[in-house]
């Protein structure tokens, strides 16, 4: 309601009178200034559109995240150019001695990742 008030006053004020009605609404609601402002040149009632982030769809599921971080920990966290290269042998390695037992669609995944990268 009293957003509201202070609204009306200050989308019809001139350059001056915006700064004193601010002063007053950011000492009535304890905002931020700039916040202030924001909320009080927002058209519709009391929505204030904050930034979000946008998730990305996930590509890898949590079985090849949990076999490419392994990977990455048994080569002593390399940088990711050099895990890249790394994958292919190290993961054909792995089922030979039957450390990892990786089906065949974590197989497919691990090599879409290679050949994109």
């Amino acid at each position: 309601m009293m957003v509201q008030v202070f609204k009306e006053k200050y989308l019809w004020a001139s350059k001056k009178e915006k700064s004193l009605i601010l002063d007053q609404f950011v000492e009535a609601t304890g905002y931020n200034r700039s916040y202030a402002r924001t909320v009080l040149r927002k058209k519709k009632d009391n929505v204030v559109k904050l930034w979000s982030r946008k998730k990305r769809k996930t590509v890898y599921d949590d079985n090849v995240k949990f076999y490419l971080e392994k990977i990455w920990e048994i080569l002593d966290r390399i940088c990711a150019k050099r895990l890249v290269k790394a994958i292919p042998d190290t993961l054909a390695k792995l089922e030979q001695f039957k450390v990892f037992r990786i089906d065949s669609n974590t197989k497919k995944a691990f090599f879409r990742l290679v050949q994109q990268l």
